[in-house]
């Protein structure tokens, strides 16, 4: 009786599929740490109850939160508040916030949840003072739910991902990433990708990364993991010396994730974003997102675009590398192909105090540490202009000087792309020399475009991420 009043709760989750062999083994099905709601005294933890309220009444009341009516799903509360188009957000926008926040937020669930943003739970960056999912999607730069929702339902963009097998129009835009019923706790075992909290969105049946063939050292033999905060010896995810591959495995292929929305294919619109118009100089807020090409030969140069010289990484100039990517051991193919990067080398994936969600700390090291700088630690990207405070934690700076660090990239390398450092005009002369303008040239499937417009003759095509 029980497995089947289960069963048919979780077809009521709106799923085609019943999932109570996984659920027992989900982070909300743990009889430890599961969902275990204050309001729900005497309920198990772990209990589909405390989520799914079947009579809405517990000893002739509604237990909290209070609506007042039935909600999709059998759920306490209705999934999304689809008249919030952007942050501030409160419990009630999202269903997931009410036990996803700490006990300081208002969490609904027994104890608060404690989560952490990516850097702290995975890179060891205990300064950040975001401890609840809640917090994290009210910072400066978050995944837009609202907009989530309308590329989920279609109503938005375009896509050729299934949504429609799994998320309805009552769905919750955290179910875009996660399937609440078979979901994991990766952060109380970091170095165990099996624990996994994903689900990609071409298969939201089924966990992703809790293979071995779905791990980034599956992926690629050219990904090396950056340090982990405070050390030059150990390397995310936990903190420990083990070689690129033995690190890599210990980690979902978050590439494969991300790409299956963040594609040369899809169209996301996005109500936030901030774009650079490399041929104006202007910045506007809101529009469709840069598509990403992290695979081809043709694509980024984080990704498996190889080296545009034939120069190797034992070559210091090489685009300037710090430790641990100037490693003459790493990987390097034929045509001069490095390391690959992970979406989550540089962002977060809720949210951040940063813009585009760049993580505070990267390579080992907050923004702009280790410069002579009268910035300070741990500086705010709050303009696309200061896209430069993430650049220099993995290429090189000269001198403690920004504008020295330029100089030896463009025009000093042997493999600069532009030889003549005395027509600084040319470039420079009609946005002026700032000292912060990485974003002019360098953001995802840049090129050096923007010189179509301060000096045509001086345009490569030369791509710049």
């Amino acid at each position: 009786m029980r497995a089947a009043i289960l069963t048919a709760v979780l077809l009521l989750a709106g799923s085609s599929t019943a999932y109570a062999g996984n659920y027992l083994l989900s982070a909300h099905g743990n009889t430890t740490y599961g969902v275990s709601r204050t309001s729900m005294p005497g309920y198990s933890v772990g209990n589909c109850d405390n989520c799914h309220e079947m009579h809405a009444s517990q000893n002739g009341a509604e237990p909290a939160p209070v609506n007042g009516a039935p909600s999709p799903f059998a759920l306490f509360a209705p999934n999304f508040n689809t008249a919030k188009t952007t942050n501030p957000y409160v419990l009630s926008d999202d269903y997931c916030f009410y036990c996803h926040s700490t006990t300081t937020d208002g969490s609904l669930q027994n104890g608060g949840i404690d989560n952490h943003n990516f850097s702290y739970t995975f890179g060891g960056y205990n300064a950040s003072n975001v401890t609840g999912i809640f917090q994290m999607f009210n910072q400066a730069s978050y995944h837009n739910l609202y907009d989530i929702y309308q590329f989920a339902t279609g109503n938005a963009g375009s896509t050729t991902l299934p949504f429609s097998s799994f998320f309805k129009p009552q769905s919750n835009p955290c179910d875009a990433c996660h399937n609440p019923h078979i979901v994991r706790a990766n952060r109380r075992h970091v170095d165990n990708p099996y624990y996994t909290p994903l689900s990609k969105p071409s298969d939201h049946s089924h966990l992703w990364g809790d293979d071995a063939n779905e791990t980034l050292a599956a992926l690629t033999d050219m990904y090396q993991p950056p340090y982990y905060y405070g050390s030059t010896v150990t390397f995310e995810p936990d903190g420990t010396a083990g070689t690129p591959a033995q690190q890599a495995a210990k980690m979902p292929d978050y590439i494969s994730f991300c790409t299956d929305c963040h594609n040369t294919t899809n169209i996301i619109y996005s109500t936030t974003i901030q774009h650079f118009d490399p041929n104006t100089g202007t910045v506007t807020t809101g529009g469709n997102l840069y598509k990403i090409d992290w695979f081809s030969a043709n694509g980024d140069k984080h990704g498996f675009r190889v080296a545009d010289s034939n120069t190797t990484l034992a070559d210091p100039n090489t685009a300037s590398l710090q430790a641990p990517y100037n490693d003459t051991s790493l990987p390097v193919n034929a045509n001069g192909a490095g390391f690959v990067l992970s979406c989550m080398d540089c962002h977060e994936a809720h949210g951040s105090k940063n813009l585009y969600l760049i993580r505070e700390e990267v390579n080992g090291k907050e923004l702009v540490d280790g410069l002579a700088s009268t910035l300070g630690y741990n500086t705010t990207i709050s303009s696309p202009n200061d896209i430069w405070k993430l650049c220099v934690n993995c290429h090189q700076v000269y001198g403690g000087s920004i504008s020295q660090t330029w100089y030896v990239i463009h025009h000093v390398n042997p493999d600069a792309p532009y030889k003549n450092p005395t027509r600084c005009i040319g470039c420079h002369g009609t946005f002026g020399w700032t000292g912060e303008d990485c974003q002019y040239c360098h953001f995802h499937g840049g090129d050096d475009s923007i010189l179509l417009t301060i000096n045509p003759s001086y345009y490569t095509g030369r791509r710049t991420f």
